[in-house]
């Protein structure tokens, strides 16, 4: 699935039904943000929505899991702690923010603007894409999607979805407005590469 631009997609993940669903009624209220919000109300269901959609917000009851390791595997997804009970302040600090489940809207809507603007700022050190990932990257300015991304190159879609979110992750974008940009700036595509032309024949999408 492929995240169409300025628009931020969101897991919140709670075995309550009502603190999930609450959550994400919140979210889905907040004026100014444009959202897709997942639901998840177990581990699996939560590792499952990370492999198969580009997440970039996931906010979790400690409960489900160790945070460490959750961001060991998506490096570019901020977890929010969504806290409903007694939490240490230790597990709290493996989490890029928190939320109390008695925080209102102002609250959680300033906390995901600042948590969708550390998202993308620019750091002083990109780390290379491989070639591979600059083929999706052509593949993506030109607007198709992930499905078509797969078909393309011949590659499954969840390891599209994995180039997806590492290129993501190096060069700090989250949508296709800021990859377009950033993939310009580095010399991966050229103005040819932009959306409304016919995309090349052949088994890649780029010839670099």
């Amino acid at each position: 699935m492929s995240n169409p631009d300025d628009i931020l997609h969101i897991v919140v993940a709670d075995t309550s039904d009502i603190v999930r669903q609450g959550t994400a009624a919140i979210l889905a209220s907040l004026t100014g943000l444009r959202v897709t919000i997942h639901e998840a109300s177990s581990p699996r269901q939560l590792s499952d929505m990370l492999a198969s959609n580009i997440i970039e917000i996931v906010i979790v009851a400690p409960q489900l899991g160790d945070a460490t390791n959750w961001r060991k595997e998506w490096p570019a997804t901020r977890f929010v702690a969504l806290i409903s009970s007694a939490v240490d302040s230790q597990t709290i600090s493996q989490y890029d923010d928190h939320f109390s489940i008695t925080d209102n809207a102002t609250v959680i809507g300033a906390k995901i603007s600042t948590l969708q603007h550390m998202s993308t700022n620019p750091t002083p050190e990109v780390e290379p894409l491989s070639q591979r990932e600059k083929e999706v990257v052509v593949c993506a300015v030109k607007g198709m999607t992930n499905r078509e991304i797969s078909t393309h190159l011949g590659l499954s879609i969840h390891t599209i979805v994995t180039h997806r979110r590492n290129i993501n992750f190096k060069l700090k974008v989250h949508n296709t407005t800021s990859l377009m940009i950033a993939a310009l700036k580095q010399g991966i595509v050229t103005l040819n590469d932009l959306p409304d032309l016919p995309a090349p024949s052949g088994s890649t999408c780029g010839s670099r």
